[in-house]
């Protein structure tokens, strides 16, 4: 599944190459939006329209993956935190993809969420620890395999 998202990423920045954000920000693909206009103003510093779709795209983006960690919060799915890590991630790259641009702390105030994301690692960290030890007591070879 990681390799899948990475590739997804990857091509989400290849695109970001080749095409406006404002488009992207019309169709509601609010991270693609961000990542194209941080491409267009690296590019050309001083574009309004990349500097307003950053502006629009970014909040909307952040706003999306925090509802979506809000919704998996509430969920009793014992592996949530593995979405929600996900979630936190997507809001990480888009941060670093930002900072590449020299003029975005004038345009975007960034989300911080490196200790939420820490924190919900550990979590998840420990839910895979607790299911690996609960197969591993059934004592079986395929459940151990499984953990």
């Amino acid at each position: 599944m990681k390799t899948i998202h990475k590739l997804m990423m990857l091509s989400t920045l290849f695109l970001a190459a080749c095409s406006s954000g404002k488009k992207s920000l019309e169709k509601g693909n609010y991270d693609l939006a961000v990542y194209k206009a941080v491409n267009r103003l690296q590019q050309s510093p001083n574009h309004q329209k990349a500097s307003r779709a950053l502006k629009e795209a970014y909040s909307l983006a952040v706003k999306g993956h925090m509802d979506r960690i809000a919704y998996f919060e509430k969920t009793s799915d014992v592996f949530k935190y593995d979405e929600i890590v996900n979630e936190y991630e997507q809001i990480l790259r888009m941060n670093n993809a930002i900072k590449g641009y020299p003029q975005y702390q004038s345009l975007v105030r960034l989300r911080e969420v490196e200790n939420e994301h820490i924190a919900s690692r550990n979590k998840a960290a420990e839910v895979h620890v607790a299911k690996g030890k609960r197969v591993l007591e059934l004592g079986t070879q395929a459940a151990g395999r499984i953990a």
